[in-house]
């Protein structure tokens, strides 16, 4: 935990005053056990023992007898709580990174399916499809904003008034808090509990306005449920007496119990409050990978009815996983938002010198292989040898200048025809009109010194459109005067 045993240290008789103060809070506004779990005496015996413990203040003591005034006992066993999503209350504390891989990999789906998750950290935190967290400590330099002179410890007055967490709430004391850098809205919409003052710093990235608590109401389940809280020091005794984060954890406890929650496995840094090692089944953990993988040879020689029998189990257990959703969505939403965008423009930049490779080598391979000679008035031997080098640029440059010599019968560019009334075509007036915009492209190609690049598919657009136009001019169909024999 994050808080230094020199802060917020008050005299004993103030101590007692507040924890005592406390506690008979807790039993006034906490709902009573039912009449199969009367247990107040032990419950207060407990408190005492607890209390008598010298790092009462940087455990979740207090917040455990909050879910044990709900009913909600405190387990070990996460196949209860996987296969009762309903029923159950995963909280992770501290340090995310640490929590089981097994465990990570079922939180999407255990809220999907009603469960109420519980995550606070003040370190770099991230759940592929779930949330990001950033650490700080988070500094207000506003003398106001620092309780009780500390600038790693501020006042967070900026709450949701008509959120169920901030019932009451005036004033949360944050302690070296982080602060939410994303939230997937892949499960459900995301409502801000609480933000950080505006006037804060931290040594990387911006967090003033960042939300400090959210939280996410599933969209497929009426109670599946999440909470993100950038601090875990809001939940540990010792921060409980500061502020309104008393009332804040009575809350959160009501909102994370809707329904019918009676479990909740509780990981700090990754290991189970209790102790012990964290119980699952063995087909959720990661598989034995010790020992050498099997070689292709040895994957060759295994019966076709057996590869059968595995690729459908293979391609079975991917869809039931639903991992290349998870991987396409929960990994890019994970991702801090500079390394997003620089992602998009690597891809970009990869995809861009692909396709400049394909034209580069598209352009040098684009070879008439055993290029037909071209038949009739086109079979121009100058022009034969360009399009065997892949000059199509001079070559239709020369087709264009066989065409209007074709027409007009003259060698001078002045006589070529230019003019839509200089044409004689049988056929509609749109034919006419389309024959006219052809001529006026193969003109400039043919009048004009463009040395540009020309692509072998549209040498061969152009190339068909003046054979057309040869062959129109052929059957008398396409005719051209001069504008001076009008």
């Amino acid at each position: 935990m994050t808080v230094r045993p020199q802060r917020f240290q008050l005299k004993r008789a103030v101590y007692a005053a507040a924890v005592t103060t406390l506690a008979v809070t807790l039993i006034l506004i906490l709902p009573q056990p039912t009449a199969a779990q009367q247990a107040a005496p032990a419950l207060n015996q407990n408190a005492l023992t607890f209390l008598s413990q010298p790092d009462w203040q940087f455990r979740l003591d207090l917040f455990q007898l909050m879910l044990a005034q709900r009913n909600v006992a405190v387990t070990r066993s996460g196949d209860d709580i996987l296969n009762r999503p309903d029923e159950s209350i995963i909280i992770l504390i501290g340090d995310l990174e640490r929590v089981p891989t097994a465990l990570r990999l079922q939180l999407q789906s255990f809220i999907q399916r009603g469960g109420a998750l519980l995550a606070a950290s003040d370190l770099d935190a991230s759940l592929p499809g779930l949330f990001t967290i950033r650490s700080g400590p988070v500094q207000a330099s506003d003398p106001r904003l620092q309780y009780e002179g500390f600038s790693d410890c501020p006042r967070v007055t900026r709450l949701n008034p008509n959120h169920e967490l901030t019932a009451g709430v005036m004033e949360l004391i944050a302690n070296r808090c982080g602060w939410i850098d994303s939230l997937s809205p892949q499960l459900g919409e995301r409502t801000e509990v609480a933000a950080l003052p505006n006037r804060v710093q931290a040594p990387r990235g911006v967090p003033s306005g960042k939300s400090l608590i959210a939280t996410l109401v599933s969209r497929d389940s009426r109670y599946g449920r999440m909470a993100v809280i950038a601090d875990h020091s809001l939940l540990i005794s010792g921060m409980l007496l500061h502020g309104d984060n008393s009332i804040f954890a009575v809350n959160l406890v009501n909102w994370l119990c809707a329904g019918r929650r009676r479990q909740a496995l509780i990981l700090v840094h990754g290991d189970l409050i209790q102790g012990g090692g964290l119980q699952l089944s063995p087909e959720l953990l990661p598989p034995n990978m010790a020992g050498q993988p099997p070689s292709l040879d040895d994957v060759s020689r295994l019966p076709r009815e057996t590869l059968l029998e595995f690729a459908n189990h293979f391609v079975t257990g991917i869809e039931d996983a639903n991992l290349p959703n998870e991987l396409a969505t929960g990994y890019f939403s994970s991702l801090q938002q500079p390394y997003y965008f620089r992602l998009l423009y690597l891809v970009a930049a990869v995809c861009g010198a692909i396709w400049l490779l394909r034209q580069f080598f598209r352009r040098g391979n684009e070879q008439l292989s055993s290029v037909e000679r071209l038949n009739g008035p086109l079979a121009l031997q100058r022009v034969q040898s360009m399009i065997n080098s892949d000059d199509y640029s001079i070559a239709i440059r020369e087709l264009s200048r066989h065409l209007f010599r074709q027409l007009t019968g003259s060698d001078a560019a002045r006589d070529w025809p230019m003019a839509f009334r200089e044409l004689q075509v049988d056929g509609s007036f749109l034919q006419k009109m389309s024959i006219a915009r052809h001529l006026i492209v193969l003109r400039r190609l043919a009048t004009g010194n463009n040395s540009s690049w020309l692509s072998r598919r549209h040498f061969l657009k152009l190339a068909g459109m003046i054979e057309r136009l040869l062959t129109l001019h052929a059957s008398g169909q396409l005719r051209v005067r001069s504008s001076e024999g009008g």
